[in-house]
Protein backbone atom coordinates (compact mmCIF):
# COMPACT_ATOMS: atom_id res chain seq x y z
CA UNK A 1 0.00 0.00 0.00
CA UNK A 2 1.65 3.47 -1.30
CA UNK A 3 1.70 6.37 1.53
CA UNK A 4 0.08 9.26 0.79
CA UNK A 5 1.04 12.90 1.54
CA UNK A 6 -0.55 15.17 3.03
CA UNK A 7 -0.20 18.81 3.05
CA UNK A 8 1.23 19.22 6.48
CA UNK A 9 3.91 16.45 5.37
CA UNK A 10 4.76 18.54 2.33
CA UNK A 11 5.32 21.54 4.21
CA UNK A 12 7.47 19.98 6.56
CA UNK A 13 10.34 19.05 3.95
CA UNK A 14 11.04 22.71 2.87
CA UNK A 15 10.31 26.43 3.51
CA UNK A 16 9.61 26.44 0.06
CA UNK A 17 7.75 23.71 -0.07
CA UNK A 18 5.85 25.11 2.97
CA UNK A 19 4.99 28.54 1.30
CA UNK A 20 3.26 26.39 -1.56
CA UNK A 21 1.29 24.50 0.51
CA UNK A 22 -0.44 27.53 1.92
CA UNK A 23 -1.55 28.44 -1.00
CA UNK A 24 -2.29 25.38 -2.78
CA UNK A 25 -6.13 25.36 -2.21
CA UNK A 26 -5.59 29.24 -3.52
CA UNK A 27 -3.79 27.81 -6.66
CA UNK A 28 -6.17 25.25 -7.49
CA UNK A 29 -9.12 27.03 -7.35
CA UNK A 30 -7.74 29.83 -9.61
CA UNK A 31 -6.11 27.33 -11.91
CA UNK A 32 -9.26 25.08 -12.23
CA UNK A 33 -12.11 27.09 -10.76
CA UNK A 34 -13.08 25.07 -7.75
CA UNK A 35 -10.54 24.22 -4.43
CA UNK A 36 -9.78 20.12 -3.65
CA UNK A 37 -11.25 17.75 -2.29
CA UNK A 38 -9.59 15.99 0.66
CA UNK A 39 -8.22 12.97 -2.18
CA UNK A 40 -6.83 16.40 -4.34
CA UNK A 41 -4.15 17.09 -1.44
CA UNK A 42 -2.91 13.79 -0.77
CA UNK A 43 0.49 12.78 -2.90
CA UNK A 44 2.76 9.80 -3.67
CA UNK A 45 5.72 12.09 -3.05
CA UNK A 46 7.20 15.42 -2.99
CA UNK A 47 8.07 15.14 -6.57
CA UNK A 48 4.21 14.09 -7.45
CA UNK A 49 3.48 17.45 -5.15
CA UNK A 50 5.70 19.58 -7.43
CA UNK A 51 4.87 17.75 -10.57
CA UNK A 52 0.99 18.95 -9.43
CA UNK A 53 2.18 22.26 -8.68
CA UNK A 54 3.38 23.04 -11.97
CA UNK A 55 0.11 22.01 -13.80
CA UNK A 56 -1.73 24.28 -11.75
CA UNK A 57 0.83 27.23 -12.40
CA UNK A 58 0.41 25.66 -16.30
CA UNK A 59 -3.76 25.34 -15.77
CA UNK A 60 -3.55 28.90 -14.32
CA UNK A 61 -1.89 31.01 -17.34
CA UNK A 62 -4.38 28.87 -19.18
CA UNK A 63 -7.34 30.35 -17.75
CA UNK A 64 -5.42 34.09 -17.50
CA UNK A 65 -4.99 34.30 -21.17
CA UNK A 66 -8.99 32.69 -21.89
CA UNK A 67 -9.81 35.34 -19.11
CA UNK A 68 -7.92 38.18 -21.12
CA UNK A 69 -9.56 36.89 -24.48
CA UNK A 70 -13.23 36.87 -23.31
CA UNK A 71 -12.62 40.01 -21.75
CA UNK A 72 -11.35 41.31 -24.84
CA UNK A 73 -14.23 40.37 -26.70
CA UNK A 74 -16.63 41.79 -24.33
CA UNK A 75 -15.03 45.08 -24.28
CA UNK A 76 -15.56 45.18 -28.02
CA UNK A 77 -19.14 44.03 -28.29
CA UNK A 78 -19.73 47.01 -25.27
CA UNK A 79 -18.06 49.05 -28.29
CA UNK A 80 -20.36 48.02 -30.79
CA UNK A 81 -22.93 47.99 -28.75
CA UNK A 82 -22.78 51.52 -27.66
CA UNK A 83 -21.82 52.65 -30.93
CA UNK A 84 -25.07 51.26 -32.38
CA UNK A 85 -26.99 52.59 -29.92
CA UNK A 86 -25.83 56.44 -30.53
CA UNK A 87 -25.92 55.68 -33.91
CA UNK A 88 -29.94 54.85 -33.91
CA UNK A 89 -30.91 57.08 -30.89
CA UNK A 90 -31.32 60.77 -32.29
CA UNK A 91 -28.72 63.34 -30.12
CA UNK A 92 -27.76 60.15 -27.95
CA UNK A 93 -24.77 60.74 -25.69
CA UNK A 94 -22.66 57.44 -24.87
CA UNK A 95 -23.81 57.97 -21.17
CA UNK A 96 -27.50 57.96 -22.57
CA UNK A 97 -26.85 54.70 -24.44
CA UNK A 98 -25.61 52.86 -21.26
CA UNK A 99 -28.75 54.04 -19.99
CA UNK A 100 -30.65 52.77 -22.91
CA UNK A 101 -28.88 49.23 -22.69
CA UNK A 102 -28.98 48.40 -18.68
CA UNK A 103 -32.74 49.09 -19.08
CA UNK A 104 -32.96 46.55 -21.92
CA UNK A 105 -30.97 44.68 -20.25
CA UNK A 106 -33.09 44.81 -16.83
CA UNK A 107 -30.14 45.89 -14.74
CA UNK A 108 -31.59 50.09 -14.38
CA UNK A 109 -31.90 49.23 -10.75
CA UNK A 110 -28.56 48.17 -10.56
CA UNK A 111 -27.03 50.69 -12.53
CA UNK A 112 -29.24 53.51 -10.50
CA UNK A 113 -28.02 52.01 -7.28
CA UNK A 114 -24.84 53.20 -8.61
CA UNK A 115 -23.45 49.00 -8.98
CA UNK A 116 -21.36 49.31 -12.09
CA UNK A 117 -18.62 46.61 -10.87
CA UNK A 118 -21.95 44.00 -11.13
CA UNK A 119 -23.17 45.61 -14.97
CA UNK A 120 -19.36 44.69 -15.87
CA UNK A 121 -20.03 41.18 -14.21
CA UNK A 122 -23.19 40.89 -16.02
CA UNK A 123 -21.32 41.95 -19.16
CA UNK A 124 -18.13 40.19 -18.77
CA UNK A 125 -16.49 43.43 -18.97
CA UNK A 126 -13.18 44.09 -16.51
CA UNK A 127 -13.90 45.31 -12.80
CA UNK A 128 -13.81 48.76 -13.54
CA UNK A 129 -14.19 49.71 -17.38
CA UNK A 130 -17.83 50.70 -17.02
CA UNK A 131 -17.05 53.20 -14.29
CA UNK A 132 -13.96 54.11 -16.20
CA UNK A 133 -15.96 54.53 -19.33
CA UNK A 134 -18.43 56.50 -18.01
CA UNK A 135 -15.95 58.77 -15.97
CA UNK A 136 -17.22 58.35 -12.57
Amino acid sequence: MTTLLTLSQIASTSAERAGKAQVFSDLHKDALGFRPRDRACLFTSVEDFDQTWEYLLKELDAANAAEAAAEKMAIARFQERVELTTSIVINATKADAIRLMVDADGLLDDFRAGDLDYIDYHWGLPYGHLRAFLGA
